[in-house]
């Protein structure tokens, strides 16, 4: 939320995952950020691989309903080796429903109850640690050096970046075409995962509010 000030909602449904008695998990919780939300997410993630041991990063907006329940059903799917990276679906704000997705989607062969996309929103998003350091070290232009207080002076990485990038072939609506495409913090990442083989995955059946 802003400056790490959550919702009452999101905090109740806190409160109601740590008072679900749920033992197969340890739960580091990260509060991030500000008006700038790609620069929030490099921090909270730095936080992550800098001062915690944990094995999935797990994103929650501030502005998504969710339950305890959609919360382990996520993280459950990572027993599969093969899964790196997925995501629960909410409806995206406007008059037209709109699910939490970019580019496409199709029923996943491997895991007939997933969909894989072409680009994941990164509202309800979990992903393995290890993806983030290895896309750290395919991406070593993303470096730079953080000027926030708690983290002053040490090296982040944006893996989460707004803007253009250069033209390249994208499927749209089923048609491929190529041009100059100008991508937000959360497709970009998807971006540099689909680069590096990494199948993205949502789970239809997390279906989240979006307040």
């Amino acid at each position: 939320g802003q400056e790490g000030v959550t919702r009452w909602e999101t905090s109740m449904s806190i409160i109601q995952l740590l008072c679900a008695g749920v033992q197969d998990y340890e739960f580091f919780l990260c509060p991030g950020g500000g008006c700038d939300t790609a620069h929030a997410r490099n921090l909270m993630l730095h936080e992550c691989i800098t001062r915690t041991d944990c094995g999935i990063v797990l994103f929650i907006d501030s502005d998504e309903k969710f339950t305890p329940a959609h919360v382990l059903r996520l993280l459950s799917w990572f027993r599969y080796p093969d899964i790196r990276m997925i995501a629960g679906l909410y409806p995206l704000k406007g008059t037209a429903l709109r699910w939490s997705y970019g580019l496409w989607h199709k029923p996943s062969t491997i895991h007939p109850d997933l969909w894989e996309v072409g680009e994941v929103s990164t509202g309800f998003l979990a992903f393995q640690t290890s993806l983030a350091e290895e896309m750290i070290h395919k991406n070593p232009e993303t470096e730079y050096e953080i000027n926030e207080k708690k983290f002053r002076g040490e090296t982040g990485y944006e893996l989460f970046a707004m803007g253009p990038i250069p033209a390249r072939e994208w499927i749209v609506d089923g048609v491929p075409r190529v041009f100059k495409r100008r991508m937000p913090e959360d497709f970009m990442f998807s971006l540099r995962a689909a680069d590096m083989g990494i199948t993205r995955y949502v789970d239809p059946k997390i279906q989240l509010g979006h307040i």
